[in-house]
């Protein structure tokens, strides 16, 4: 059986994680086996290493991100607080790093909130002494995903890496799960006390087009979390969509909770 470590780095690229993990020759994806076997490997550090530097990040991220200041001069500032020397990185560096798709934009002056946090966590794990060298020297595809998370399509399936942003065929009800706190900067995202974030992989706007609902029915919820499932079935959603949410909400924390604990477990044994 093989897995898929990407999750466990968050919010990393593949492409950034191997920038981490090739120079020690490690594998993105490796048996259980073997990480049950020899689980004070490399990837364990490795994994730690970019847990402890996510949280980090989102600490000195999140007022940034909440009073909407987020701009290249921070990213160039926390990039040079975490660099030999306080090395002033140029204009002309960060638009390299725009070619590369290292670094996207959402607006004039807007970064990416995941692409710069994955920068600052690249930045801290990498050799303190390379000024240069400390970033991926090929242009990333636009195609390529910004990060992943952990994905459950219904309590009998498996539990899968899902690419964000998410595929366009995922079903409504699939239960998505990370442990990057920063996900929940986007509104689609509810964070899980301090161990991570869950949504629900569909959204919909409500009535009046103020806030998003999840897009769940109740048989799926249901089969989801019977315990907490809506008591009349096929109009709940219809005759009181917010109470629906709510329920919807309340399964989601239930559920999330459970599996982030069992993936921070995993990487305590």
């Amino acid at each position: 059986m093989e897995t898929d470590l990407s999750p466990y780095l968050a919010p990393l690229s593949r492409p950034l994680i191997n920038e981490l993990a090739l120079p020690n020759e490690l594998r993105l994806s490796t048996s259980l086996d073997e990480l049950v076997q020899d689980f004070h490997t490399q990837w364990t550090h490795l994994i730690t290493s970019v847990k402890q530097s996510s949280t980090k990040v989102y600490q000195i991220m999140a007022p940034v991100v909440a009073t909407n200041t987020l701009s290249t001069n921070w990213l160039i500032d926390q990039l040079a607080q975490a660099s030999p020397r306080e090395h002033k990185f140029s204009p002309e560096t960060i638009s390299r790093w725009r070619d590369q798709n290292l670094l996207c934009y959402q607006g004039r002056n807007k970064p990416n909130q995941d692409n710069v946090a994955a920068l600052l966590i690249l930045r801290m794990l990498t050799d303190t002494k390379k000024i240069i060298g400390w970033v991926p020297n090929t242009t990333i595809a636009k195609a390529e995903p910004l990060w992943w998370c952990w994905r459950q399509d219904s309590p009998t399936c498996p539990i899968l890496p899902c690419p964000i942003p998410l595929p366009a065929d995922i079903p409504s009800h699939a239960l998505l799960w990370t442990n990057w706190l920063g996900a929940s900067w986007q509104e689609e995202w509810l964070p899980v006390g301090k161990i991570g974030a869950a949504r629900w992989a569909g959204t919909l706007f409500n009535r009046d087009k103020s806030s998003l609902l999840w897009d769940i029915s109740e048989d799926a919820l249901q089969r989801w979390d019977p315990e907490i499932s809506p008591f009349s079935h096929g109009i709940l959603r219809d005759a009181a969509p917010l109470t629906m949410h709510t329920l919807s909400t309340l399964a989601l924390l239930r559920l999330a909770t459970s599996r982030l604990q069992k993936t921070i477990q995993s990487t305590q044994m």
